[in-house]
């Protein structure tokens, strides 16, 4: 009886471990990109408040 030996196919691994590599850094981007959003909100009301408490103050 003749055995049958398993081939590692290197090039289907590749481009699987790139597309995982690609949704990662996807992910991580758009994590990144709503955080930073949230923070220039977050900072332009917080420069508001002090503009207007400054300003109320002063008067």
């Amino acid at each position: 009886m003749r055995k049958i030996r398993a081939t590692k196919n290197v090039q289907t691994g590749v481009p699987m471990k790139l597309s995982l590599l690609l949704v990662i850094t996807t992910l991580f981007a758009a994590g990144c990109s709503n955080t930073w959003e949230g923070v220039k909100e977050d900072s332009s009301k917080v420069w508001e408040d002090t503009k207007e408490t400054v300003h109320e103050a002063t008067e």
